[in-house]
């Protein structure tokens, strides 16, 4: 005689069967009725509460496992560059897209563009660093005399460079692509100050070796100003 296939009880079943034994219904009636084994009634009418639900499978990467993976795909510049992928294999692991996908963002770890900032030495982090102490005291009064000047170079050619980070690592150090003078051909040059805004100029940098001096500002900027 073929076994009865073993089943979960729902919450209304269960309450069904604690009803029909409180009325006088024998393990065995109760089995029939529902077309489960007994000893699947027995075990509900010793539990009281509803079993939890299984969870599945366990998960292919523990917590640890996840950490050991962040921690190599963070631990400096050339290794948030890597892929996931690369960064697993390094480690040891053999893993799909979708598993790493999910293990890193358990972690709060995604795949964002570098963030593109200057260049800047030691030198001029000290320089700037002592400016900001100069300036800390100014009043409101004084910044409203100084006209703000800003101006970027738009790179030709290479690519995106994307890193792992968690987003408030946007500004680490390694989380962040250099820029250079000199590797640009458009030059975009503005200027804001405390009531209104200056021209907004856009020049092509083929001449004069590409650099930006005196007389580019006097051949592009100056013929904008008032």
């Amino acid at each position: 005689m073929p076994k009865t296939p073993k089943r979960r009880l729902t919450s209304k079943e269960r309450a069904q069967v604690f009803t029909l034994r409180d009325v006088g219904w024998t393990q065995q009636q109760i089995a029939k009725h529902f077309g489960i084994p007994q000893t699947t009634v027995s075990l509900c009418l010793r539990t009281q509460c509803t079993p939890e639900k299984p969870k599945g499978r366990p998960p292919i990467l523990t917590t640890p496992l996840r950490q050991t993976l962040v921690t190599n795909a963070t631990k400096n510049a050339e290794q948030r560059r890597k892929p996931w992928s690369q960064v697993a294999e390094e480690s040891g692991f053999h893993l799909c897209y979708r598993t790493l996908h999910k293990a890193f963002h358990k972690e709060f770890y995604f795949r964002r563009k570098a963030t593109s900032k200057p260049f800047l030495t030691d030198t001029h982090q000290r320089e700037r660093l002592k400016w900001a102490h100069e300036h800390v005291c100014w009043t409101d009064d004084q910044w409203n005399s100084v006209h703000w000047t800003d101006e970027m170079s738009i790179l030709a050619g290479g690519g995106e460079i994307f890193v792992t980070r968690r987003a408030e690592e946007k500004y680490h150090p390694s989380c962040m692509s250099a820029k250079f003078k000199g590797y640009s051909s458009w030059m975009v040059w503005g200027l804001i100050a405390y009531n209104y805004k200056g021209p907004f100029v856009v020049f092509e940098k083929e001449w004069n070796n590409g650099h930006v001096n005196s007389e580019v500002y006097i051949r592009y900027i100056l013929p904008k100003m008032e």
